[in-house]
């Protein structure tokens, strides 16, 4: 019997009992290399399956154990090729206050499916532009143009002029408390930046 026909089989029975979606699970990690794009739906159904039963089982604690331990091998499957599973799994062992994705997924979830277009190459070109006024904290040398020249972030006044996105000036109306940028981010031109680890 080849591994897709067993999958198929198992998925016919009750994928509620932990034992059937724990087999379940297994047999999908065996066929992933060779056959992702028919498995990893049904990988990310396991995950969803683990939702609820953690959520059904939040007084039982070694069903909920099972199926919250489970849904992180799920992450951790998925994780290297599709991105809010890798976002889920970097976190995973986070405590839930320091967590940055899960409390934002409703608002970020448009934006890590449109990344994951991008790597999927199913768009050729994402613009992305942030909103104004939510503080977003890059080091204070990293260079800003202003109407004036160049100046160091962190010399930026209320009252300076710096480019906008559109190619025109905008008005620098707040300077936000200093904090530590301890989060550095590569580019692949070899460039990077650096920003705090809250930077959205």
């Amino acid at each position: 019997m080849d591994i897709l026909t067993l999958i198929s089989r198992i998925e016919s029975r009750n994928l509620r009992d932990y034992a059937v979606l724990s087999d379940y699970f297994e047999a999908c990690k065996l066929a992933y290399a060779e056959h992702k794009d028919a498995v990893a739906p049904k990988i990310m159904e396991i995950g969803r399956i683990c939702d609820r039963c953690v959520q059904e089982n939040v007084g039982d604690t070694a069903a909920f154990r099972k199926f919250f331990d489970l849904k992180r091998a799920v992450c951790k499957q998925l994780a290297r090729d599709y991105f809010e599973y890798f976002l889920f799994y970097v976190e995973w062992d986070r405590q839930s206050s320091k967590k940055f994705y899960p409390p934002r997924r409703k608002v970020l979830k448009p934006l890590v499916d449109a990344l994951q277009d991008l790597s999927d190459k199913k768009i050729k070109f994402l613009g992305i532009s942030l909103p104004p006024r939510v503080g977003k904290l890059v080091a204070d040398d990293t260079p800003v143009l202003t109407r004036n020249g160049w100046k160091n972030h962190g010399e930026l006044a209320v009252g300076d002029e710096v480019v906008s996105p559109t190619g025109e000036f905008v008005r620098v109306t707040h300077v936000h408390p200093k904090n530590y940028a301890n989060v550095r981010c590569h580019f692949t031109d070899g460039s990077y930046i650096d920003v705090h680890e809250n930077h959205e």
